[in-house]
């Protein structure tokens, strides 16, 4: 569970934590014969691009993109989990990649852009994306242990949301800019540390697709959500407009 979820400033800080700690833990698994490991990744480590053309299942490659710490970090600990399920194959071990959570109190990139009153966004770019409520993410997690699951799973809220409607439903105003300029701009400021939600690489988030199936989780597992992206959005959304009031 421990990782440094916002984009880091300190990458060989963030390293420690993510990849070297997972490294750590999973020496002790294999030292003390633990017998059942749940990771919990994310569907960021497909990567976000314009070659996008269907939902992502577990048998396509990973493809983070470039320069997003994040999801490249995800996909080093995945590797070492891969390894690490290769060399017991006895333990129950599984991979669940997550997309966006959301639910009262969420705390990630998106919930984090969609708090702003004017949202810049890539002109002519208008997304569907999945989001995935707190007690849905509980549920595949207890789904996967209970069964002694096995494999790499997505998980994902039914149904999807464009980024647009996105936006309009946090109270917030999409701005449309060319691509060119707000990677430029976005970068500069990163750089400059004036601010702190998401290097450039962030921008292919809210500018291409990437969705995920979770047919193998529904059908190995029983697995399916109880609410769709669209409530899960909501939940957070009314939340923060009743701590705001």
């Amino acid at each position: 569970l421990a990782f440094i979820l916002r984009p880091p400033k300190d990458e060989a800080e963030a390293r420690k934590v993510n990849v070297d700690a997972t490294r750590t833990l999973l020496e002790s698994c294999e030292k003390f014969g633990v017998k059942q490991l749940i990771y919990l990744s994310s569907s960021t480590v497909y990567g976000a691009h314009e070659t996008y053309t269907r939902p992502y299942t577990e048998e396509d490659p990973v493809n983070p993109v470039k320069g997003f710490t994040y999801s490249e970090h995800k996909v080093e600990a995945e590797k070492l989990i891969l390894d690490f399920a290769k060399r017991n194959p006895d333990a129950a071990v599984s991979i669940l990649r997550g997309c966006v959570i959301m639910a009262p109190g969420a705390d990630n990139f998106i919930a984090d852009s969609l708090g702003m009153r004017v949202l810049p966004a890539p002109a002519g770019a208008d997304p569907e994306m999945q989001f995935l409520h707190i007690d849905d993410y509980a549920s595949a997690v207890e789904a996967a242990l209970t069964q002694h699951a096995k494999g790499i799973f997505n998980i994902a809220g039914s149904g999807t949301v464009k980024w647009r409607d996105m936006v309009k439903t946090a109270g917030g105003t999409a701005v449309p800019a060319p691509s060119g300029l707000l990677r430029g701009v976005t970068d500069m400021s990163w750089k400059l540390g004036l601010q702190d939600r998401s290097p450039a690489a962030g921008i292919n988030f809210i500018q291409y697709p990437w969705l995920v199936s979770t047919e193998k989780i529904e059908r190995e597992l029983g697995w399916k959500p109880s609410y769709s992206s669209a409530q899960a959005l909501e939940s957070w959304s009314t939340a923060r407009k009743q701590r705001d009031s």
